[in-house]
């Protein structure tokens, strides 16, 4: 039985896997003042939230692919970090 697929309102432009990645990115949407990603930096362990976006998708071939992104380019490098 086929079916309409239902679109979300606003994001109609988005194909699903876009719709992924956007969500995935806005879970860690934020803005931090220069001094206080300085002492994030010095201090805490984890990466700063734009490099857990940017640094994560710009391995993934499916977010490549998903916004076609040109091989090369700054969001689709040639080499990329594979982990498993």
């Amino acid at each position: 039985m086929g079916h309409e697929e239902k679109r979300l309102p606003g994001l109609e432009q988005y194909t699903n896997d876009q719709i992924f990645f956007l969500s995935y990115a806005q879970t860690w949407c934020g803005i931090s003042k220069p001094e206080a990603t300085i002492r994030q930096v010095l201090t805490d362990p984890h990466a700063p939230v734009q490099f857990r976006v940017d640094g994560v998708v710009v391995n993934q071939p499916e977010f490549a692919e998903a916004f076609h992104c040109k091989l090369g380019s700054p969001m689709n490098p040639v080499k990329k970090c594979v982990v498993w």
